[in-house]
C-alpha cells in the first residue's frame, strides 16, 4: 500500500501517528505486526485510497486478534478445567504422572505428546461425546487436550523447581557459611 501511494516509511508513520518509521520498517520486514489502532489506520488511509479489499483485510486483522484472545482464554479455562477433573479421578496416579513428565526434556516431552497422539487416534473413537462437560469432543480429541494438560502443568511444575533451586544458590551465595 505505501509503495503503491508513493510514500516513504516516515510518511505512512506520520500519516498513522508514529513518531519514527521504525515501526513501518520491522513491519514490512516481518519482525513486529502493527496493533489494532495502527490497523486502524491503515484502514482508513485504504478507504482514502479507495481500495476497499485492502480495508476489509486490516479490519479483519483486528477482528482475528479478537477471536484469537477469546479461544486463549477459553483454551486456559478449559484446561485448567481438565486438570481439576484429573486431579479428582486419577490423584495419585496423575500427581506421579506429573512429577515424571517434569523432569523430562522438551525434546523428550515432544515424543511423548506424539506417543500420546498415536496411542489416541488407534484407540479412541473419532464420535463426539454425549452430554457432560466435554458434549461434542471426540475421546481422541480428549485424549490429546488430556496430555497438552499434562504437559503444560508438568513445565510449570518444573519452571517452580527451577525457581526454588536459583533462590537456594542465591542464599548459600550470600551465605556460605549456610548449609542446606
Amino acid at each position: 500500500m505505501r509503495r503503491k501511494a508513493g510514500w516513504t516509511q516516515l510518511e505512512l508513520a506520520e500519516k498513522l501517528g508514529l513518531k519514527r518509521r521504525g515501526a513501518v520498517a520491522n513491519w514490512e520486514g516481518g519482525v513486529r505486526e502493527p496493533r489494532n489502532k495502527q490497523f486502524r489506520g491503515l484502514a482508513e488511509l485504504a478507504e482514502k485510497m479507495g481500495d476497499i479489499q485492502l480495508k476489509g483485510f486490516f479490519l479483519d486483522q483486528i477482528e482475528w486478534r479478537r477471536l484469537l484472545a477469546r479461544q486463549k482464554n477459553r483454551a486456559a479455562q478449559v484446561n485448567a478445567d481438565l486438570l481439576a477433573e484429573l486431579l479428582k479421578t486419577e490423584g495419585d496416579a496423575l500427581q506421579s504422572r506429573l512429577r515424571a513428565l517434569s523432569r523430562m526434556t522438551d525434546a523428550e516431552l515432544s515424543e511423548y505428546r506424539r506417543m500420546r497422539a498415536s496411542e489416541a487416534y488407534a484407540s479412541e473413537s473419532a464420535k463426539p461425546i454425549k452430554g457432560g462437560p466435554h458434549a461434542g469432543m471426540s475421546a481422541s480429541f480428549l485424549r490429546i487436550l488430556q496430555t497438552e494438560t499434562e504437559i503444560s502443568a508438568a513445565k510449570a511444575l518444573r519452571g517452580d523447581a527451577g525457581a526454588r533451586k536459583s533462590k537456594a544458590g542465591t542464599r548459600k551465595a550470600q551465605n556460605p557459611a549456610r548449609k542446606g
